[in-house]
């Protein structure tokens, strides 16, 4: 076990940070599991794996999180950034306190945790893996997902950056791009989309379509058990600089690259009910006389 790699990941509790922590573990490495609250993580020591308060909105835990790997390990190998949130508020009522949430876990947290894992123990020590779970919605953008396809895009473009600036110290930045990968994610974006759409949103007449929206992901998922076999064989062999996986994500790519935007506009637009929408609208209110 001396040879083994030690892996901190984080936003463990479900999900594909779940499958991922213990398939590392299946491949012999040590792995730190985290989450913000520790007791969701506890059936994971099962498996012998290692468990570490960490939220990533908060620096000190953070910090603390990081001391604690290298404290019990002596070294800290592989970083896998996993924890993040979903976002299916139309852009143009999305409230700026979501967006910031939104970016404090996606953007702004992953790259002060990477940080603290640069400096403290990879830099020195000429080695290390950085892994950014992004999404597909970096690339191209649907309606009804302007923040989280914003924050990931913002997280593929520093992870790009990043993977020119760490080369020089031996540190490779693979930044996985999923689809539809069965996640816990788009049961808690129905949740939040419910919640919104009880208001007084002008996206009202196409309710439907916004909730088919934050869906779209589960609709014939990968396994996340299948998606955790692929990454992490990938990252262990030899970690590639970009990553596309699982359900869609391919199709996705292609689309990104080749179509033009009036095209993929037309295509979301239709699935997704903005077609229609004009047509379910209320009579425009007369304009208020001047004088």
């Amino acid at each position: 076990m001396t040879d083994s790699k030690v892996v901190l990941i984080t936003g463990c509790s479900s999900g594909i940070g779940r499958a991922l922590a213990l398939e590392f573990n299946k491949h012999n490495c040590r792995v730190f599991a985290s989450a913000r609250t520790i007791s969701k993580l506890e059936d994971l020591r099962d498996y012998g794996i290692d468990l570490v308060q960490l939220d990533v909105t908060n620096d000190d835990s953070m910090e603390k999180a990081v001391d604690t790997v290298l404290a019990q390990a002596g070294r800290l190998d592989i970083l896998v950034n996993n924890a993040g949130l979903t976002s299916y508020t139309p852009g143009i009522e999305v409230s700026s306190k979501e967006i910031r949430h939104v970016f404090e876990t996606n953007f702004f947290g992953t790259i002060k945790l990477t940080q603290l894992v640069a400096h403290k123990y990879m830099i020195p020590s000429r080695t290390g893996t950085i892994v950014m779970i992004s999404s597909m919605m970096g690339e191209i953008a649907t309606p009804f997902a302007s923040t989280y396809a914003a924050s990931k895009a913002a997280l593929t473009r520093f992870s790009d950056s990043l993977r020119m600036e760490l080369a020089p110290f031996n540190i490779k930045v693979a930044t996985i791009k999923p689809g539809g990968v069965k996640s816990d994610i788009a049961h808690n974006a129905r949740e939040k989309t419910e919640a919104f759409l009880s208001g007084d949103s002008v996206y009202k007449p196409i309710s439907s379509a916004i909730q088919k929206r934050s869906q779209a992901s589960q609709e014939h998922p990968m396994p996340t058990e299948l998606f955790a076999q692929q990454v992490v064989t990938q990252i262990l062999a030899k970690p590639p600089a970009s990553m596309v996986l699982a359900t869609n994500a391919r199709l996705l790519w292609i689309m990104s690259k080749i179509l033009p935007y009036w095209l993929s506009d037309l295509i979301f637009s239709k699935k997704f009910g903005l077609a229609q929408l004009q047509k379910l609208l209320p009579a425009q209110k007369t304009k208020p006389k001047k004088g």
